[in-house]
């Protein structure tokens, strides 16, 4: 009777743990649903798009260990294939054919929450007062429904901006670029919650066949937070093709890229298209990315905190609103790196610019705004063309309606440590460097250009000007330049 009541007992307590223990998230895979036979590209597309969302249904993830190759076409009626917690690929090399119609292949969506907002509580960062965002860790998204910038000038668009606040328990662990506390300021909140878990995406080879007619993006990430991509490779062939987003993520926080090639994009040498598409994005770090189009790799808005480390790009650009970027032992070539709008540091340390404009302040939103410039153990190769470090273009006459961004702002620029390569054609170079002289009042913000340690080499050692054309400052601008 004893045993029988123990045995019972035991029975239970493992059936107990058995149904409230979590249990581990089991891996689909495509070579179990028949994708190695005989099939057409749609047929095996029809598969994956089985398989993925099986996996997001029961919560499990998806491997493609032991696929070597899967050509995939594009149905007539297609729709992006979800993504479970985590897709390893495996080395899978996916070749997309694409006639029928331009999607990407990939999209995670998360699911975002209205939530109502009061100033002051933006103002101070702390919602605790607010039940749905007082609990846990949850991603705030703020939109400004009054335009940052009305009109892009030469385009028919604006800007509205974005901001990201990641809370821990309500209370906000970073800040928005700009404040909103504002009376020109009508800000609107959603929210989602964080997550403890990555969400990844690794291991893959993506091609576009030289057929395609219609573009084939790799992945969409939507109101995700915590994000990995790794080892992934995309390769794109020559086309008419352009308006590329091969990589996109809207409305996200703490992304992490690592060794990820981007060869080639859906660009021309005058029509856009990007390797890397951003649009409200908090903390995104970069690592070892090789990434090369006609057009600039990154196309991004509203980017707060970013990090590009270990890399070889042709353009890093925030089109308009954000805040502090930092270059790490990359390498930039080819084109120029873009902002405008932007607060905070833009920093760079142990940098390599070659036959490429080190920064571009972008003209078209009329959004010049302060930050800090800095340069730390970099080299500049310079030459006839690429004779400066920092460009301002056609600087509009008028005022920017925003109240915020009527007064037009240059950065303090720093230098130190620097190397300097002079090609033989260079007559002189510039530290700031304008090709209009339009806008007649005086610049806001810049009152230091300071270089420590410059170090030039070729062409007789000229040291540099600090601008091509002068310049009507607010400050007194303090100068210094020391050479090795």
């Amino acid at each position: 009777m004893v045993n029988s009541i123990i045995y019972s007992f035991v029975i239970s307590l493992l059936l107990f743990f058995h149904t409230t223990l979590p249990i581990k998230a089991e891996n689909l895979n495509p070579k179990d649903y028949g994708i190695l036979e005989e099939l057409s590209g749609v047929e095996r597309y029809n598969i994956l798009m089985k398989v993925h969302k099986e996996a997001v249904a029961t919560g499990k993830n998806v491997t493609y260990e032991g696929i070597n190759k899967l050509e995939l076409e594009i149905p007539e009626n297609a729709m992006s294939i979800p993504l479970p917690m985590i897709t390893d690929f495996a080395g899978a090399e996916l070749i997309v054919k694409n006639n029928k119609k331009s999607l990407h292949l990939f999209l995670m969506q998360g699911e975002k929450n209205p939530v109502e907002l009061d100033k002051r509580s933006l103002k101070k960062s702390v919602f605790r007062s607010n039940p749905k965002l007082r609990n846990g860790r949850k991603v705030l998204i703020i939109e400004d429904e009054s335009p940052w910038v009305e009109q892009r000038i030469g385009y028919d668009v604006g800007v509205k901006r974005k901001d990201i606040l990641y809370l821990k328990r309500g209370r906000a662990q970073n800040k928005p670029v700009q404040s909103y506390n504002s009376p020109f300021s009508t800000p609107r909140a959603y929210y989602y919650d964080a997550s403890i878990d990555q969400h990844v995406f690794k291991n893959l080879v993506f091609k576009r066949t030289n057929s395609s007619t219609m573009k084939t993006y790799l992945v969409h990430f939507n109101c995700i937070d915590n994000i990995e991509i790794i080892n992934v490779t995309t390769i794109t062939p020559s086309s008419t093709l352009y308006a590329d987003q091969i990589f996109a993520f809207t409305d996200c926080s703490n992304l992490s890229f690592e060794n990820v090639v981007i060869d080639g994009t859906y660009s021309q040498l005058r029509k856009y298209g990007y390797g890397i598409s951003m649009n409200n994005v908090w903390h995104s770090t970069f690592s070892k990315l090789r990434a090369h189009g006609n057009w600039g790799v990154f196309g991004t808005y509203c980017v707060n905190d970013a990090t590009i480390e270990d890399s070889e790009i042709n353009r890093f650009d925030i089109h308009c609103y954000g805040k502090d970027v930092k270059s790490v032992r990359c390498k930039f070539e080819g084109l120029y790196n873009q902002f405008s709008s932007v607060y905070g540091t833009i920093s760079f340390d142990e940098c390599e610019l070659k036959n490429f404009v080190p920064v571009l302040i972008e003209a078209s939103f009329n959004a010049y705004t302060p930050f800090d410039l800095k340069w730390n153990n970099c080299t500049f190769f310079l030459d006839a063309k690429h004779n400066y470090l920092l460009k301002l273009s056609e600087v509009p006459e008028e005022d920017n309606k925003r109240p915020e961004l009527k007064q037009k702002y240059l950065p303090n620029i720093y230098i130190n440590n620097c190397f300097v390569v002079l090609a033989e054609d260079v007559k002189q170079w510039f530290v700031i460097f304008s090709n209009s002289n339009n806008y007649k009042d005086s610049f806001d913000g810049i009152d230091k250009i300071i270089i420590e340690d410059l170090n030039l080499k070729g062409n007789n050692k000229l040291p540099p000007e600090f601008f091509s054309k002068a310049v009507k400052t607010t400050k007194r601008i303090k100068t210094n330049i020391s050479l090795k």
